[in-house]
């Protein structure tokens, strides 16, 4: 997204106050969804947080896809409605590793996350503001479309893991290795040969 204002100025003559307006609409309509909708569909029934990921994903890819097209200033707001979905993968992905780790190991993990992503941000921006100036000549929507491939990847990646995992498959923390008798390992588990060293 680092270079959207570059590219709808450039190819769809956007104002600065139209492309403040369509952010505006791209963020009202992600943010609507994430408090309201998500909760809604979570509440009311069964569907697990993979295939709402999924949903997402495609939400998202066909948002970029339509970007990347985009001939005409409304299809440009088209591409904000048909990407509402687009914040459902990341709000997933973080309930289920949420749900594969202990309590005390959350923070752990959700600082790895954060880590990560502000690395893939700034790899992102410089990759892309390089790409789009040397590609835009050919066709100006190509790294929205490099970007829905991208988006392809990780849906393949979410779709794998969505027919893997068993759909029951229990919560295994820290915790319950400690506490569970059948999971506990005995002295007479363990080689001789490394309790010799000890």
């Amino acid at each position: 997204m680092d270079i959207a204002l570059l590219y709808l100025k450039e190819n769809l003559n956007f104002s600065q106050t139209l492309f403040g307006y369509f952010k505006g609409l791209d963020n009202f309509l992600r943010g609507i969804t994430l408090i309201t909708v998500l909760p809604l569909v979570k509440r009311f029934t069964s569907i697990r947080d993979l295939p709402l990921v999924l949903v997402g994903f495609i939400s998202f890819a066909v948002n970029f896809v339509v970007l990347g097209v985009a001939s005409t200033q409304w299809m440009v707001f088209l591409a904000a409605v048909l990407g509402m979905l687009k914040g459902v993968p990341s709000a997933g992905i973080r309930a289920m590793m949420s749900s594969m780790v202990s309590q005390d190991e959350q923070g752990r993990l959700f600082g790895i996350v954060a880590a990560s992503e502000s690395i893939i941000t700034l790899i992102a921006s410089v990759l892309f503001n390089e790409l789009y100036p040397a590609t835009v000549h050919i066709f100006p929507g190509l790294c929205y479309m490099l970007g829905a491939g991208l988006i392809l990847l990780m849906f393949l990646l979410i779709l794998y893991l969505h027919c893997t995992l068993p759909s029951d498959m229990p919560q295994m923390s820290y915790q319950t290795v400690v506490e569970d008798p059948q999971l506990q390992i005995s002295d007479s588990d363990i080689p001789s040969s490394l309790t010799a060293e000890a």
